[in-house]
């Protein structure tokens, strides 16, 4: 049932846990852990990194660093432009991570990552504090937003993940934000919430393309609650939410339509990751 009362927070303690989180983040991650060197999944959002930066196409290249590779569809793009913003912003970051492409055994690579690793950090920190603003909206108990973000923190998950260059941690800050606005929308109404719902599920899209299966549930319950509320009253929200999903989306779709003559998010991994799961 939507709540009719206004929400207020304190500006002072929101300041206050983003000042907390950052202590701690950036406490444990100093004196806890240590990126280990790229092996696996991490290998292949690497090559693409470097092959946005070096030769703006998105494609994998393996150990041919010079060799302009051909466009691929096989992932989705957005944790490799992620690191691939890394890249430009540390020129020292791209030297370790060409060694590790073409040495898999990167015994003698330099270890240049705290860029990326901290640009991840900042990723917990939003997570954290997403969490922690949606506990409050909806329980309207700051002592029960503190414990939520707190124990989020002690599963060592969040910081543990920022230390991979994986797309998990990425996917963990988008849901978090995922979690905000839908608990804004329910709690106000309010279209920006709607507009944020749209452009979330198109970033996590694109960032792992099984969320599509996510957008897909959320347009049917938007159609679902067209019935129970009135056409009018939900055809705009589905509307907004459409919108902004086909805005983020769209330009990757047409690209891999361009090039693969098909309006997919990806092509072609699937069979690889059901073959690994089933083994």
């Amino acid at each position: 049932m939507r709540s009719q009362e206004p929400f207020y927070f304190s500006k002072r303690e929101c300041i206050a846990f983003v000042a907390i989180a950052i202590l701690m983040v950036t406490s444990l991650q100093n004196f806890f852990y240590q990126t280990p060197q790229p092996t696996l999944d991490s290998l292949r959002y690497i090559d693409y990194a470097l092959n946005i930066h070096d030769h703006q196409v998105f494609g994998l290249s393996g150990v041919n660093r010079d060799k302009v590779p051909a466009p691929g569809n096989a992932n989705s793009p957005l944790y490799p432009a992620l690191i691939a913003f890394a890249i430009v912003l540390d020129s020292k970051l791209s030297s370790s991570l060409k060694c590790v492409i073409i040495d898999t055994a990167a015994a003698n690579c330099p270890d240049h990552y705290s860029l990326i690793v901290g640009l991840q950090n900042v990723l917990v920190i939003v997570t954290l504090f997403c969490l922690w603003l949606t506990t409050i909206m909806l329980f309207r108990r700051s002592s029960i937003a503190w414990l939520a973000a707190g124990l989020a923190l002690a599963s060592t998950k969040p910081i543990s993940l920022a230390n991979y260059l994986l797309t998990e941690v990425l996917i963990l800050c988008l849901f978090s934000m995922l979690m905000l606005a839908i608990v804004g929308a329910w709690k106000s109404g309010q279209h920006h919430w709607y507009l944020g719902i749209g452009v979330i599920m198109g970033c996590l899209i694109l960032t792992r393309p099984e969320y599509i299966y996510l957008a897909y549930t959320f347009v049917a319950f938007g159609i679902g609650m067209s019935f129970v509320l009135g056409w009018k009253r939900a055809s705009i929200a589905n509307v907004i939410f459409l919108l902004a999903l086909c805005v983020i989306i769209g330009p990757w779709l047409m690209r891999n339509h361009h090039h693969f003559d098909r309006l997919s998010i990806t092509e072609g991994y699937s069979d690889v990751v059901i073959s690994y799961r089933s083994a």
